[in-house]
């Protein structure tokens, strides 16, 4: 649900003033064409209004993380799938360009979850609330009443930022962002030891901090280590379950905002370096594949960054960028499977209704969550798989 997005702005005059006073247009470069650079161009364009010259660069397939495939004519997202009522922005701007939000869930209805912790079924989610209220605290005891009211409390600092947003206020950094809504003490501090000093220690919180609460965090980050902040925008379906995706595949909406800014999108063009000038314009050196590769400069009067800086290798050139900690990226790779899943592989007889797996912070899995997206009327089944690394055919047939 959450995108992984660096936008850097590399000047300090990009929403100066909109006024070109009958000189070139003003220009604007933006590395990376997912959700975070498509907005960084349309909000350019609705500074400027039509006196800005946009030029849109990507290197890989534009729309970043939000892929999607058509499998017997529904469509399956591969990247970043579901977004949730409360990002005002993607909610937004969905309607407004008019592309149709469809609640998540199988092409049928919600499939009850599981968890598997490697050997054995710990929890089963049931299709009656009340049984899985009544197993939560069997298995949990209260830790779900002790854990609810955090996200709620996050919820609120992190609707603060579109307030800070529509007053006009900006940051000169993500530090500075997060301190102003009281959300930056969370970067500093992991997930476990948040959700602990929430609901403490014992054996039954740590039972639904390493089964339930990672199991989310490995389906939607593939991984359990998080800090707390992104661990709890995880956490948000708790307060507002209303969680979507655009029809027809959430890339529509990336596409749909450059289209809307009235961007050029350059594709596939990978930036190799960002040079200040001593008129304190940009130059891009960039590598474009169009009739042939070629190596070539643009000059812009500003440039935004928005694609990790780990994965891009850009040589930054007479300026310094700020420092950034190291971050250890995460890779994910999504598997489409039509078939069933096989009980034996589980260890058990017959799977849990639905047949939606999470699985827990410690189990030693090849996957890290297997859910159902397409039921055929003939019983056959499509299943997204996520994993670190691809999954071999013979393990794929023994799942």
């Amino acid at each position: 649900m959450v995108l992984a997005l660096l936008a850097l702005l590399v000047t300090s005059s990009l929403l100066a003033s909109g006024d070109t006073c009958g000189a070139a247009p003003f220009s604007v470069a933006v590395v990376g064409s997912g959700v975070g650079g498509a907005f960084s161009a349309t909000l350019v364009r609705q500074h400027f209004n039509a006196s800005a010259l946009i030029d849109v660069y990507e290197g890989l397939a534009v729309g970043g993380r939000t892929q999607s495939i058509e499998v017997s004519g529904e469509t399956v997202e591969l990247g970043a799938s579901i977004f949730c009522e409360l990002n005002y922005y993607l909610r937004d701007w969905a309607e407004s360009l008019q592309l149709g939000r469809v609640p998540a869930g199988l092409n049928t209805t919600d499939a009850p979850f599981a968890i598997f912790d490697g050997s054995s079924f710990v929890f089963q989610q049931s299709t009656w609330s009340a049984v899985s209220l009544c197993r939560l605290v069997w298995r949990y005891g209260l830790s779900y009443f002790r854990f609810r009211a955090a996200p709620t409390a996050i919820v609120q600092k992190y609707l603060r930022f579109y307030t800070l947003q529509r007053e006009g206020f900006s940051a000169d950094t993500p530090e500075q962002l997060l301190q102003e809504v009281g959300l930056f003490d969370l970067t500093q501090k992991t997930f476990k030891d948040a959700i602990e000093a929430i609901i403490g220690s014992g054996s039954a919180a740590a039972r639904f901090l390493d089964e339930l609460l990672s199991g989310i965090n490995r389906v939607n980050y593939n991984q359990a280590a998080l800090n707390a902040f992104a661990g709890m925008v995880s956490m948000f379906p708790f307060v507002d379950d209303r969680l979507y995706h655009v029809r027809g595949g959430n890339v529509r909406l990336s596409k749909a905002l450059l289209t809307h800014a009235a961007a050029r999108v350059h594709h596939p063009a990978a930036i190799q370096a960002i040079q200040r000038q001593p008129d304190g314009r940009w130059r891009l050196t960039l590598t474009s594949d169009t009739a042939a590769t070629r190596q070539e400069d643009m000059i812009y009067d500003a440039v935004m960054v928005a694609t990790p800086l780990e994965q891009a290798n850009i040589q930054f050139e007479g300026f310094d960028p700020p420092p950034l900690p190291p971050r250890k990226y995460q890779r994910t790779v999504t598997t489409l499977v039509s078939g069933r899943l096989q009980p034996t592989y589980f260890g058990v007889a017959a799977l849990p209704p639905g047949e939606s797996i999470m699985v827990t912070a410690a189990a030693k899995t090849p996957f890290s969550s297997i859910a159902p997206v397409i039921v055929f009327p003939n019983g056959t089944i499509t299943y997204k798989i996520f994993s670190a690394e691809p999954l071999a055919t013979t393990l794929l047939n023994e799942i």
